[in-house]
């Protein structure tokens, strides 16, 4: 009966069993050893000769030591698979002729095929083949059949995934190298991590937590720490401190120093080992950073941005300090029917400029010059308070080594400017000259700062034309007494004489260029004061005024002159 279909080996039990001294019959042996035949004839030999007719269940029992596949028809060794050997080879070839010769051997390509193989060189083609074991070589494409680019394959040592795709007889490269940066498109939203803060020092550690960090504390920083070559980083300062510009270390904005206010942004650059670049940010106020020894050129138009609109003044304004002042440039003010003053304006920084655009009011706007209701630090320096009519603009720059506003230009009502001359000291010559005074001047104001003459000629002030300064023809008197030569200062005069005050100068009819001349004088040298009182016809435009004596010898030995005149 042999084996019975479960692995049991049944013998034919007819004539057994043998008893001794028994002849044993010849059908009865006959059959046990057809039986013997028929079960050793379904064993599996250990020498290979029989050949496996059935699957054969393995009762969750293995093959043990088993060797290492030679032919597709092989068992793999657990070893063998384990170490990849069996779809990855180094390659052959050429970098555009790839071969690779595996074990087993692949004898046939089949769709959806994995091969692995280590690249000799970058592919210098768009089309490049691979041929496995002397196979058919076939182009190797991108997935989806887009040619490869130059360097898809990247260099030596590039491990080539390659999958067969037999309708179109095309090897896909699943993994071709990655593509530059500057080729990438970004269709989603590209975050850079916020780090932890980092606490402000000397020489600053960042993070490696992310690329955006918030500074903290005040510590002046003079170097950043290596992250890299190619690292940018956006720092927040959360307080005011100091960035040390160096040449290789530290480079900043127009090579100079930066000092930082709370809410600021700096980005940076590491352009070498901790050599970092600032290659932008902004201030809190919003404003762009501008280094301090830069050149800005303006092509096309330029704006002042960052108006404001305060509520109406209805009171004079001390330390005058608006909502959104820092961050503004234009300043609209309006005031009520009562002429208002400004004594100062918070704010002030070297170089800012502020435009104080007096929108409307009936009572007008003064800026007071160097008024002590003010902070030291917010007071304008205008050589004479200035008073503004709407509408009209006011354009005013700080000054931070005089610590004062100062004008830098005038209207009053629609075209008229206020322009500041240069002083002139009064300690040498016999004569002080303002020359191009532009035409459309309609007033001129005359300031006079202990002025002082070696002699006794009478010190006056006489107007002039394109033909030169005139010294006749003035009608009008100084304390009581009639003078035609010039708007004479005083009705005497000696070396001790020292006068201060304004002479005020106003086109009085422009068909005539008739010119009244008046002022208030006072002297430092003894307890006296007086009233001048001119008018005085030109044949052309006022462009010059001259500060001489009457006899023209004396010379001036002390003081200061400047005139204000207004368009």
């Amino acid at each position: 009966m042999a084996f019975n279909g479960s692995g049991l080996f049944n013998i034919d039990s007819t004539g057994q069993p043998v008893s001794a001294n028994t002849l044993i019959e010849s059908s009865v042996f006959n059959a046990l050893t057809d039986d013997l035949a028929t079960g050793l004839s379904n064993c599996i030999t250990k020498d290979g000769q029989q050949t496996v007719t059935a699957n054969l269940p393995m009762a969750n029992y293995r093959h043990t030591g088993v060797g290492n596949a030679v032919a597709r028809t092989d068992y793999a060794a657990a070893g063998q698979v384990q170490d990849g050997k069996l779809n990855w080879v180094d390659g052959g070839g050429t970098a555009d002729a790839i071969t690779a010769t595996y074990s087993p051997s692949i004898t046939a390509l089949v769709n959806g095929q994995l091969c692995c193989v280590r690249a000799t060189a970058a592919n210098a083609t768009t089309t490049p083949t691979f041929a496995p074991d002397g196979l058919t070589a076939r182009t190797i494409v991108k997935v989806g059949g887009t040619a490869l680019a130059v360097g898809d394959i990247a260099a030596d040592g590039h491990e080539l995934i390659l999958r067969y795709d037999l309708a179109n007889t095309r090897w896909e490269l699943l993994n071709p190298a990655p593509a530059s940066l500057a080729a990438n498109t970004f269709t989603g939203v590209q975050r850079w991590a916020k780090g932890a803060d980092v606490a402000s020092a000397s020489a600053l550690t960042l993070g490696t937590d992310g690329n955006y960090f918030d500074i903290t504390g005040t510590t002046t920083i003079t170097s950043i720490g290596s992250l890299g070559v190619g690292t940018w980083v956006k720092l927040h300062f959360d307080g005011a401190l100091t960035l040390t510009h160096h040449a290789t270390d530290l480079v900043l904005a127009g090579a100079a120093n930066i000092t930082t206010a709370a809410g600021d942004e700096i980005e940076f650059a590491e352009y070498a080992s901790g050599d970092w670049r600032m290659v932008g940010g902004v201030k809190a106020d919003g404003t762009a950073w501008v280094g301090g020894g830069e050149n800005v050129a303006v092509a096309g138009t330029f704006a002042l941005s960052g108006d404001i609109s305060p509520a109406q003044i209805t009171a004079d304004q001390n330390d005058y300090s608006p909502t959104g002042l820092s961050g503004a440039s234009v300043i609209r003010i309006t005031t009520d029917s009562t002429l208002r003053t400004i004594t100062g304006l918070a704010g002030g920084a070297d170089g800012r400029v502020v435009c104080i655009d007096y929108i409307s009011g009936s009572g007008g706007l003064k800026l007071a010059d160097d008024s002590a209701s003010s902070t030291a630090a917010n007071r304008f320096d205008l050589a004479a308070d200035v008073t503004l009519t709407a509408p009209c603009i006011a354009v005013l720059k700080y000054d931070a080594t005089s610590s004062r506003w100062r004008v830098m230009a005038a209207q009053s009502s629609g075209s008229a400017t206020i322009t500041l001359g240069t002083p002139q000291a009064t300690t040498s010559g016999t004569s002080i000259d303002f020359t191009s005074i532009p035409s459309g001047t309609k007033m001129i104001i005359v300031n006079l700062n202990g002025v002082s003459t070696s002699g006794t000629s009478i010190a006056l002030v006489q107007l002039g034309d394109s033909g030169g300064v005139e010294n006749t023809g003035y009608s009008g008197s100084t304390a009581n007494t009639l003078y035609t030569d010039g708007a004479r200062l005083y009705t005497t005069w000696a070396a001790s004489t020292i006068a201060h005050g304004t002479i005020t100068i106003v086109l009085i009819n422009s068909s005539t260029k008739t010119w009244a001349i008046t002022g208030v004088l006072g002297y430092s040298n003894a307890g006296l004061s007086n009233n001048l009182g001119y008018t005085k016809s030109l044949s052309a435009d006022l462009d010059r005024i001259r500060l001489t004596t009457v006899g023209g010898t004396d010379t001036f030995d002390a003081g200061e002159i400047n005139i204000l005149y207004f368009g």
